[in-house]
């Protein structure tokens, strides 16, 4: 079959959400990811399509002109004191956009509202068709595959599932056969990228990492190949690779289909159809 690909949000994420879509076509993606959910950092710029009509107009035309697909949205983040009603107008808007899966991530250090919050996550994704995805995150409260698990089966959700992203994977030390005993539905997409065997020595090592310096798939030493062999052959392969001085360098189009090339040669080499 043909692996499908998206270009995830933080790839190229200074865009505005209709220029990353046109960034998407021109080099050949089958989807984009977007961030209709604000985090609030100082470095982000506000990309609030929800309530933004300029932008979600723009947006929508880019869609409908290029035929590139919304795959997912993000971040409907668990976090302390949050109003998870707040995130309901993005899910909706990033809906009638045609977005299959919604993000999450978990970031309060109390068991009873990871999971209470990923329910009400799930929930509020439910009510629009939507898959949930939660990732673990090495920066987190829920920085492993298997603690993710846990709460997800604990949540009771039909509708949540798991994000890999191969640098969380591998700063975490997962063995690639912890998928084998884990529901494969729980796997409509990975976050692809790659990094050095070499880590970071501490948590503002790993940030600056995450956030900048991910590397081309093949270019590292992250398990990516003996993974994927694990995953369903359908997931959809999202390409989050920020690396702040190449996409400076090259610009957003010829990075991100730098991106997508080395990740489509990448799987060829090792027989990954």
């Amino acid at each position: 079959m043909t692996r499908k690909f998206s270009l995830a949000y933080l790839t190229v994420g200074d865009l505005e959400p209709s220029a990353q879509v046109y960034v998407a076509a021109q080099t050949g993606y089958d989807y984009v990811g977007l961030r209709p959910i604000p985090m609030g950092l100082e470095s982000e710029p506000l990309l609030d399509i929800a309530h933004d009509p300029r932008l979600h107009a723009n947006c929508k035309a880019a869609l409908e002109e290029t035929g590139v697909q919304l795959w997912d949205i993000e971040l409907a983040r668990v976090l302390d004191g949050v109003d998870y009603d707040r995130y309901a107008p993005a899910i909706e808007c990033g809906a009638e956009l045609g977005a299959k899966v919604l993000l999450t991530s978990i970031w309060t250090p109390d068991p009873a509202r990871q999971v209470e919050g990923l329910a009400r996550v799930a929930d509020l994704a439910a009510q629009h068709d939507m898959q949930v995805v939660a990732e673990f995150v090495v920066l987190s409260p829920v920085k492993t595959l298997a603690s993710m698990a846990s709460l997800i089966r604990q949540s009771g959700a039909d509708n949540l599932g798991m994000l890999i992203d191969m640098y969380h994977f591998d700063r975490a030390d997962t063995p690639v056969e912890a998928v084998d005993d884990l529901p494969p539905e729980w796997f409509p997409m990975l976050h692809l990228c790659d990094a050095p065997a070499t880590k970071p020595v501490d948590t503002e090592g790993l940030r600056v990492e995450v956030r900048e310096r991910r590397l081309y798939v093949g270019e590292g030493d992250t398990a990516i190949a003996p993974l994927l062999r694990r995953l369903p052959d359908d997931i959809v392969l999202s390409i989050e690779q920020p690396h702040l001085e190449r996409l400076r360098t090259l610009g957003d189009s010829e990075y991100a289909a730098r991106c997508l090339r080395h990740a489509k040669d990448y799987l060829a080499a090792n027989g990954i159809q």
